[in-house]
């Protein structure tokens, strides 16, 4: 099976070997820059988990980072007291991800991101004419690193009459379950569109749902924190994890 066909009939395909060794040590080596040049002032903390509205919605570093290159925190790292990191606690292991627009302002990530390949896997797979609104690069970092809960990528970038968001994530180090591979559950691509982040009558950013509270609950895992929650647990819930080599593109709606 193709990755085209893969990815219609599963929601995730992941093509083996798609960056080059040269190609991921040149983005690691540039984002190590970034944060070696970064002041360490960050305005706005990461979340996915159902408080998401409260911690990003009001944020205005988090709402104009999708033309910039910002810096967000894990919360773990943050001296509550102070809202400074903790005392010893180093930058890059500070960091949830930089984003979202390391494809506009910096020349590697700019590289890479409009790089003929790319724009050749997004033809091959269907679409003509693609936008590419945001990129993020995810640090993983270990004992302060804030959980992913389980999403749909199109509640964030929405597109109407229906769903066309598709991410690209590239391996830049090996993915297992040691140091948080992705997760989907299968054929969950052609459910629909839970809810959507918009700005409300204040401008501020929060979570229309547009479905009913039944539907609601034939979601999963979504939103809520995984304290306690084993990989079996995961599983019996319809989940796959995808073990990535450094090169990897996973590709998922």
């Amino acid at each position: 099976m193709g990755v085209a066909e893969d990815l219609e009939a599963n929601g995730c395909a992941v093509v083996r070997g798609f960056a080059t060794k040269e190609e991921c040590e040149a983005m690691k080596k540039r984002m190590d820059k970034l944060v070696e040049n970064w002041d360490g002032n960050c305005e706005c903390l990461f979340s996915t988990t159902d408080n998401q509205s409260d911690t990003q919605g009001k944020s205005r570093y988090f709402m104009d980072s999708g033309k910039e290159i910002h810096f967000f925190l894990e919360p773990e790292a943050v001296d509550e007291a102070t809202g400074n990191l903790k005392l010893g606690q180093k930058k890059l292991g500070a960091i949830n991800k930089v984003g979202h627009g390391l494809h506009l302002k910096d020349e590697v990530f700019e590289k890479y991101s409009f790089s003929e390949k790319v724009c050749q896997l997004v033809k091959e797979l269907g679409y003509t004419d693609p936008i590419l609104p945001q990129s993020m690069y995810i640090m993983k970092n270990p004992k302060v690193g804030g959980e992913v809960t389980s999403h749909q990528d199109s509640s964030f970038l929405y597109t109407e009459p229906r769903p066309t968001c598709l991410g690209l994530w590239l391996a830049l180090d090996d993915a297992t379950l040691e140091n948080g591979c992705l997760w989907y559950r299968k054929g969950s691509h052609k459910e629909p569109v839970r809810k959507h982040w918009q700005k409300d009558k204040d401008g501020n950013m929060t979570f229309k749902y547009l479905v009913d509270e039944e539907e609601l609950k034939k979601a999963p895992l979504e939103g809520q924190t995984l304290e306690n929650v084993t990989h079996d647990d995961i599983r019996s819930k319809g989940f796959e994890s995808v073990y990535c080599k450094a090169g990897d593109l996973v590709c998922e709606y």
